[in-house]
This record gives structure tokens, sequence and C-alpha cells, in this order.
């Protein structure tokens, strides 16, 4: 069974770019590798260009890419009006079981009933001052 995300970029009118990935999104392991791996635009981006995920590594060279690593196509990635756009649909469109957000130079976590995560995300991500947890 795989615990299904997103992965999304904020842009600067408010818009938002997502990849998929498909195993391992769970708070413990996404929500600790994105912000100690990936804590600057420039890292996001760099992830993004590798489109949907099968998994997430500590760096794109880690990650398993449906495109670059299995030879499948690659996917544009998904477009979204707003973060609010992002949170409503993502879940229901990608079976989405956590979205992550990167806005404002940190990461945002949303869970698949777009509810505020506690517990074991918070617990995870305690000691990442760039990490946050909101209601996308």
């Amino acid at each position: 069974m795989s615990t299904r995300g997103l992965i999304a970029i904020m842009d600067d009118d408010g818009s938002c770019r997502s990849i998929y990935c498909h195993h391992d999104m769970y708070p413990s392991h996404a929500g600790v590798v994105l912000p100690e791996h990936y804590a600057t635009r420039d890292a996001v981006e760099a992830l993004l260009t590798l489109g949907d995920l099968s998994a997430l590594g500590c760096s794109p060279a880690e990650c398993e890419a449906y495109s670059r690593d299995r030879g499948e196509e690659l996917h544009t990635l998904t477009q979204w009006s707003d973060r609010r756009v992002l949170a409503r649909e993502a879940f229901d469109r990608f079976w989405a079981n956590y979205c992550y957000l990167f806005m404002d130079g940190g990461w945002f976590c949303s869970d698949g009933g777009g509810r505020r995560l506690a517990g074991i995300a918070r617990h995870a991500l305690q000691n990442q001052a760039s990490a946050r947890i909101l209601r996308l």
C-alpha cells in the first residue's frame, strides 16, 4: 500500500504548481525530507523538474522519477489557480493522502481531509524551523 501525496510550490501571483509522488508521503518521511533537503525555492524547482515521482529522495538524484528512471512520458506540472483550489481538489483528483506546499520560504502540509495535521506531523517536523503546518 502506498501513501500518496502532492509536492507543490506557490508562485508570486498566488497560483501553484505540483507534482505527484506515489510512495512514502507521510509526515514522518516527506515531512522531514522536504524541509531538510528542499529548503530553498531553487531546490524545490529542481525537484519539480523531475515530474511525477514514484519515491521522494534526499536529492533529485535519489528520487525515483517516472520519466527519468522508468522511461515513462514526462507529464507537465499540474497548475492550480491558488492554494485553496489545490487543497480542495488535489485529494480527489490524485487520491493524495497529503499535500505539501512550499510558500513564503517554508513548507506547509495538509492531510487528505484538508484538516490541520497534528500528532505525528508535529513530532516529525518539530526540529524543522522552516516547516509549518496549516490548513491549506
